[in-house]
């Protein structure tokens, strides 16, 4: 699996959070459960935005069907 943190575009989970409107407090679960990709500099951790962003896109689905369904 190709990463997807660049020592570019590291953030801290605060600054993260902030940019994709989440409570603080959820990112660093996620991050502490290994859901979402970071790194550890001696005692802080970064990750990116596009972590996030791979997240939520890993456990996003498509409904099937629906009240929004055609019928025919």
């Amino acid at each position: 699996m190709k990463s997807i943190l660049s020592p570019q575009n590291l953030q801290s989970p605060q600054a993260v959070a902030n940019d994709v409107g989440w409570p603080v407090q959820r990112l660093r679960k996620l991050i502490s459960s290994g859901e979402i990709e970071f790194i550890r500099m001696g005692t802080r951790l970064y990750t990116t935005k596009a972590a996030v962003e791979e997240y939520v896109v890993r456990v996003s689905f498509q409904p099937s069907g629906g009240c929004n369904e055609k019928k025919n």
